[in-house]
């Protein structure tokens, strides 16, 4: 419709559909995805994931992610994965992959026999190596090295003015961005060293930018390493649980390093600076144990959808006596009152019977790997492999749940 001439007339359209790019477009698409799943595939949605879909009838199973426009499907049966792929042929149009062997940027293998899954980034690895020119030089063998620490102060006072201009040019925040996809899908290995190059995303130094550069290489010089998931091993949670105590030399903040293994297979890692300053090594390990513990019953909830229910205790393994103390009779003097409540869960969880904090030496303690650089290349390559392989894991200490254990967290 063309407005009168010298008239200036103001239109409103109304929309029948979404328009890509528009920021409602996401949810509503994710609407009209969950709509169809739910009432033409007959899927149940996770209430703890919303991405994940499943259904259990008699013998058959089906599972289905949801990735944005990405889906990915397992089931017990071949002609039912067919008859799914089919359905949502008709209403959407699709490409099917088939037998996938890249997803999202993870390459994933199979070993039959054994009943494991291997996952690795090498590709975008190998990106990474070329959008920032580096290459391997097969002698950076650790994330950093040894005892690197910065005081941020003082390493901005020393810098010269070719030193800020370097600085400036160097793609810090392109980098970092690029590592933290690779440190949260398969890599545990370098949590440490992007947890700590994130907090200086702001006022990158010239050392900075060099353990950045180092990062990479030492990716490119272990490209190959697979983080191993399944097997046969019996389905039980076991985590570890660290802190360094202070070691942020601007804030004296501590780090909390978290693991999960399912069997021997680690899925879960945690990485990041403590919200407060604390004044004992108790205080810092014993809120590190929080957000494992919350990982865990989340773990466990999952677990329960999907027919998978633990009647054992979670291990935690802890190598601070007084903080397996503390979660184990929470005493209140003095020394504790500056702990939050947020933090007096798990003295709750460990009461219940849902978690069993127990101790473990520090050479023992995977968790270690990422609360400090100052571990010896060897050491940190015995932690390496424990956690990609599952090897070498301390065995687990069997408390079983009564059902009232079990009721109480609706298990």
């Amino acid at each position: 419709m063309i407005p009168p001439e010298g008239k200036e007339v103001k239109y409103v359209f109304k929309l029948k559909k979404s328009i890509y790019g528009t920021k409602q477009a996401p949810r509503d698409w994710y609407r009209t995805m969950h709509k169809f799943l739910v009432e033409k595939l007959k899927l149940k949605r996770s209430k703890f994931d919303h991405c994940l879909y499943y259904n259990f009838d008699n013998d058959n199973i089906i599972l289905l992610l949801l990735y944005v426009d990405d889906i990915l499907i397992a089931c017990s049966n071949k002609d039912l994965l067919h008859h799914i792929r089919t359905l949502i042929a008709r209403e959407f149009k699709i490409s099917s992959l088939g037998h996938f062997d890249i997803y999202l940027g993870i390459r994933i293998e199979r070993d039959l026999n054994q009943r494991h899954i291997y996952i690795s980034q090498t590709e975008y690895i190998e990106q990474i190596g070329l959008k920032f020119k580096c290459e391997p030089d097969n002698t950076t063998r650790t994330p950093f090295e040894h005892n690197f620490y910065i005081d941020l102060e003082v390493e901005l006072s020393i810098m010269t003015e070719a030193d800020r201009l370097y600085v400036q040019e160097f793609p810090y925040r392109q980098i970092v961005g690029c590592l933290l996809y690779v440190a949260i899908c398969t890599r545990p290995d370098i949590s440490y060293a992007i947890s700590y190059l994130s907090r200086y995303l702001n006022n990158p130094t010239v050392r900075l930018c060099r353990a950045a550069r180092r990062t990479i290489k030492y990716l490119l010089n272990t490209k190959n390493k697979r983080l191993r998931l399944g097997g046969r091993t019996f389905p039980y949670l076991r985590g570890f649980s660290d802190t360094d105590h202070g070691g942020c030399l601007d804030t004296r903040r501590s780090t909390t390093s978290n693991l999960l293994f399912l069997g021997d297979s680690c899925f879960s890692w945690y990485c990041t600076r403590q919200l407060r300053t604390v004044d004992s090594t108790c205080v810092a390990e014993f809120m590190a144990l929080t957000p494992l513990m919350k990982e865990i019953i989340w773990s466990r909830y999952i677990l329960a959808e999907l027919n998978v229910r633990l009647r054992v205790a979670t291990t935690v393994f802890c190598d601070n006596q007084a903080a397996i103390a503390l979660a184990q009779d929470p005493v209140f003097h003095k020394r504790t009152k500056s702990i939050g409540i947020m933090y007096r869960q798990i003295e709750d969880a460990t009461e219940a019977g849902l978690l069993n904090v127990v101790y473990v030496a520090t050479d023992d303690n995977l968790a270690d790997i990422n609360t400090k650089s100052s571990l010896q290349r060897d050491k940190f390559e015995y932690f390496v492999d424990s956690i990609l392989n599952g090897v070498n894991i301390p065995t687990s200490i069997i408390k079983v749940m009564t059902k009232e254990d079990l009721g109480l967290f609706g298990f």
